[in-house]
């Protein structure tokens, strides 16, 4: 996709660079003609019509150019005053560059402008040239020189900037449909998992009350609370401290996944210095469950499962079918 809009950029780059280099040689040819009108509009000229009309397919009118060329190079050889009208009449349309015209006469050639920086840089336009006859040499040959800023090339630009915008807005579309999908569906693992978490709490409220009232865990393991014994036919694990009040917290809770923010303060004992705790905290809280879970590896089918973004949920299986 970048491929593609870098191909389409370069290609409008290219067109409109190719459309105000065609617009400047019609501003040479327009700065031609308002040279012949300004210098030769008062000057009468008296031309000896049967001199030129010689033998060839050359027609009147063209040799009449090639003399009004003729006179003007003999009285400006450089072609500065051409070079000057050329110069303003690009600026009249917005282009502020530096220009330079070489005319080519009697296998002589001038140049307005000398700097060889900007022959180098400069793009040549069309040639226009004027004959007299079928002899190449005596042909007369004007050709302007142009350096358009780039920064001009991009204000013409209109294609370049409406496909970019066109390109922004599709970008747009495509990471806000991306966006949009994610929210969606996280909003439905989340329903997802909410429906599991509400499945599994059933036999722990069940598991809850047995163990209220009669004081046992399900599949025949008993727990006392005060001496922190857990018993399972022959084995047995003794519980103390932070390991006792947490695992009694968990068998004892209403819900079936206690939060870390519940196991920081009130089992740890700290106090929370604002609702959501951070990393420390959390690392904390972890540290408790891991030794509680060192504790309680003799009986591999009590496990503390961690529910991830929402807290810690006791999982007792059964130990027959372990």
């Amino acid at each position: 996709m970048t491929l593609f809009c870098l191909i389409m950029v370069w290609h409008g780059f290219l067109s409109c660079r190719k459309k105000i280099f065609t617009e400047a040689s019609a501003t040479f040819q327009d700065a031609i003609s308002k040279e012949i009108n300004t210098r030769l509009g008062s000057i009468p000229i008296k031309t000896n019509r049967g001199t030129l009309l010689l033998s060839d397919s050359i027609s009147y009118e063209e040799k009449e150019r090639w003399c009004d060329q003729d006179y003007l190079s003999l009285n400006d050889p450089n072609r500065i005053f051409l070079d000057s009208l050329f110069r303003a009449r690009l600026a009249d349309l917005g282009m502020e560059t530096q220009t330079a015209v070489r005319c080519k006469r009697k296998e002589k050639t001038t140049i307005s402008y000398t700097d060889s920086l900007f022959m180098k840089k400069a793009t040549a336009l069309k040639p226009v040239i004027y004959r007299k006859n079928k002899n190449i040499e005596d042909n007369i040959e004007l050709q302007a020189f142009v350096q358009i800023p780039l920064s001009f090339v991009l204000k013409r630009a209109d294609s370049i900037l409406l496909f970019l915008l066109f390109y922004g807005l599709f970008v747009g579309i495509l990471y806000g449909s991306y966006k949009w999908g994610i929210k969606k569906l996280n909003a439905v693992l989340l329903e997802r998992k909410v429906v599991e978490t509400k499945i599994v709490e059933k036999p722990v409220v069940a598991f809850v009350r047995s163990f209220s009232k009669e004081g046992t865990l399900p599949f025949g393991l008993r727990f006392d609370k005060k001496s922190g014994i857990l018993k399972y036919k022959n084995l047995h694990v003794t519980l103390s401290g932070q390991g006792l009040k947490l695992f009694t917290h968990l068998i004892n809770s209403q819900q079936s996944v206690i939060a870390p923010q519940i196991i920081y303060s009130q089992i740890l004992g700290n106090a929370l210095k604002k609702e959501k705790i951070g990393k420390a905290e959390r690392d904390a809280v972890s540290a408790a469950i891991v030794r509680l879970r060192e504790s309680l590896a003799p009986m591999p089918f009590i496990q503390i499962k961690s529910c991830r973004g929402t807290g810690y949920q006791l999982i007792i299986s059964n130990p027959e079918e372990i």
